[in-house]
């Protein structure tokens, strides 16, 4: 049995002088989130960064519709049927190559 030598890790205070400031930024908003993938893939020619786009103009036309914030859990919630649709596409189409290399054999 092997011990591990490490010191116990402890929780950062406010008292730690560290030289690391990025811990200090707020943590992303979905607003910031939406905006940079926006940013990233709105002129990008890949089929998958237009439906990215597309998928996420349309989530937050549809929470701003019903007059909700686009807050990370809206968004979650709001995508997650998208993503079971797609989950449920992928299991198909797993299905019919499947029965299409069985039938080859």
């Amino acid at each position: 049995m092997t011990t591990d030598r490490r010191p116990p890790r402890r929780a950062p205070s406010d008292d730690d002088d560290d030289d690391d400031d990025d811990n200090d930024a707020p943590p992303p908003t979905s607003t910031s989130i939406a905006e940079e993938l926006l940013r990233r893939h709105g002129r990008s020619p890949q089929p998958s960064s237009a439906r990215l786009v597309a998928l996420l103009k349309a989530t937050l036309d549809v929470l701003a519709s019903r007059g909700l914030k686009a807050t990370p859990g809206a968004l979650f919630a709001a995508l997650m049927p998208a993503l079971e649709t797609e989950l449920q596409s992928g299991a198909q189409r797993d299905e019919v190559r499947l029965d299409l290399v069985q039938q080859r054999r």
